[in-house]
């Protein structure tokens, strides 16, 4: 929890991600902006100069602030955050939580032991459409796909399965509630070893069927999910955001909900707990991927 008075807000990483975050909060009335932690300079200056604060370490914000977005490239989540957790700093970290278990884990366990609340940044949980798909009733359902397909743009140090499946391993896990029982790799596209198109079927008992394709290297992006009826008809739905009300955007709708969360109310933001489960399934899909490309190649790229 935090004082009884405005929260004191820090974002940490001023990449596309963390700017999105500085312009939702800044029309957020009962929060403070009061610093940002970023090495690049130029991104700090190329803003007009209308930052608050400027540090270039996370721990060099304990003290000044009672929560932090953390926004930076996924490898740096864990040496930014542990800090400020263990000064019982609230975090809102940006997706994936960490780049493997025992990162997720050490976040998750710090967090806990210094009484300071921990969430993720899966922002497609506000995502209207998706939110229309969770309340269709699963007995009316054959088969779930989805295709979250994008063309090649910034270079990720992350692979597909991280950077954009974790989105629907996410909501799929929340709305079927049980886990998942057994996963079938169906196509793999890779560089270097990193994923860059994931196919796959995801099985769970007394569910319907799950089907979800995730790519950074296709010419046409996509993002749609395809309910399939049991009686044969089908209602495709797009997952792109399209314009939202005032305030009524994914971002600006977690912003509030990880308010509710430090206020001690019944919040819809991904809490870290909550995506365990989620980053242990996409371990499970990437293992079995890179299985697939060493049998292909030999254990050779």
């Amino acid at each position: 929890m935090f004082p009884q008075r405005r929260l004191r807000l820090a974002i940490v990483g001023l990449g596309r991600m963390g700017l999105l975050h500085w312009q939702t909060w800044q029309a957020i009335s009962e929060v403070d902006l009061v610093a940002v932690v970023e090495t690049d300079e130029r991104k700090v200056f190329s803003n007009n100069g209308v930052f608050p604060k400027n540090h270039r370490r996370a721990e060099d914000l304990v003290g000044d602030i009672d929560a932090a977005i953390i926004a930076t490239p996924p490898d740096q989540h864990l040496p930014c955050a542990l800090p400020l957790l263990r000064a019982g700093i609230h975090c809102l970290i940006e997706k994936p939580l960490a780049l493997n278990l025992t990162d997720v884990a050490m976040l998750i366990d710090t967090a806990a032991r210094h009484h300071a609340r921990l969430a993720v940044g899966h922002s497609e949980r506000f995502n209207p459409t998706i939110r229309l798909a969770q309340e269709i009733s699963l007995r009316e359902l054959q088969c779930i796909e989805v295709f979250r397909m994008a063309t090649p743009g910034v270079n990720s140090q992350t692979d597909v399965v991280h950077d954009l499946m974790v989105h629907d391993l996410d909501w799929l896990l929340q709305t079927l509630g049980r886990p998942a029982e057994h996963v079938r790799v169906l196509q793999v596209g890779h560089t270097a070893r990193t994923l860059a198109r994931v196919s796959c079927e995801i099985f769970f008992q007394g569910a319907p069927a799950v089907k979800v394709t995730a790519s950074r290297i296709e010419k046409v992006p996509r993002r749609e999910l395809i309910l399939h009826g049991k009686g044969g008809t089908n209602a495709l739905m797009d997952l792109n955001c399209a314009p939202f009300e005032t305030g009524n955007d994914p971002l600006t709708l977690q912003a509030r909900a990880f308010l509710k969360l430090l206020h001690g109310l019944a919040s819809p933001i991904a809490t870290a707990a909550e995506i365990l489960p989620v980053m242990e399934l996409g371990e499970r899909i990437r293992a079995d991927c890179l299985a697939a490309v060493d049998d292909r190649t030999g254990g050779n790229d």
